[in-house]
Parts: C-alpha cells; structure tokens; sequence
C-alpha cells in the first residue's frame, strides 16, 4: 500500500502542479537530474519526486495503520537573459519564489489531492541552482508530506 500511496502522491503531485501553473510550464524531462534537460525550447518546467527513505513514527503505530512521515520534491525553472545588470536573474528567481508559495498554499489546502495524506508541512526552499551556462535558474523545494496507511 505505502508504495501505491507514494506513487499516487507524486502522480497527483504533479498534476496539481500543472493544473496550478500557466500553460507556459511544462514537465521536466529528467527530473532527478535537471541538468540533463535541453532548455532551448522551452526553460519553464516543473518536477515533482519522492526523495529519500519514508520515516516511520512508531508512536502512530495503532489499529493497524502506520503512519509515515515522507519528503518530495517540488522543482521548478525557468530562464532569464541578464544584459547590463542582473535585473532578469533577480526577476527570474522571485517568480519561481512566488510560483512556489503559490503551489504550496494549493498542496497544503487540497492534501496533495491523494487520499491517505493527513497533512503537508515542512517546506524547505533550497538555494537556486544555475544551469546551462547561467541562463536557467533551478529552484528545488522540499516538503514533507505525512500520510497513513493500514498495514492490513
């Protein structure tokens, strides 16, 4: 059950994602290595992983459910062209900062739309990353999700 759940968190994950964003968003190809991508066409995307081992809580372990404590992670990008100053890199970063909080509110508000999901907490927005030759900028944001699952 508890890999169906994380494999319908991360399915409706990133069609909340999609449905939230504009239409100028698309998924990422590679996900867990964005560098890979070819951002020519089109640098605005998104991404959305499971990451890591799910922490059991032990003390949740009642009526035969188990309870576990599990980080995805949000990624979104997008390009900027800086020309005399670093105008179009700042503005690029704060939009994915606002895309962000904007995706969170929904994913906090709607459980992550995925039965099972008691609650969505713990954001940790980690420092943007760069690529392809500084022209893309990457920003990953990890969040925790707690869901239950009954072990029979």
């Amino acid at each position: 059950m508890a890999v169906t759940l994380v494999a319908d968190i991360t399915t409706n994950g990133k069609a909340l994602i999609a449905s939230t964003l504009p239409a100028a968003y698309a998924a990422l190809d590679y996900e867990h290595e964005i560098e890979k991508n070819a951002f020519e066409n089109n640098a605005t995307r998104y991404g959305f992983i499971s990451l890591g081992a799910p922490t059991l809580l032990p003390a949740e372990r009642t009526n035969r459910n188990v309870t576990v404590d599990h980080t995805f992670q949000l990624i979104l990008t997008t390009d900027f062209r800086n020309h005399d100053d670093d105008t179009a890199q700042v503005t690029a970063k704060n939009e994915l900062f606002q895309r962000t909080h904007e995706l969170m509110q929904v994913f906090i508000n709607k459980k992550a739309n995925t039965a099972g999901v008691l609650i969505v907490r713990g954001l940790n927005i980690e420092d943007p990353e760069f690529l392809d030759d500084n022209t893309v900028i990457a920003l990953r944001t990890n969040l925790s999700v707690l869901y239950r699952y009954a072990t029979m």
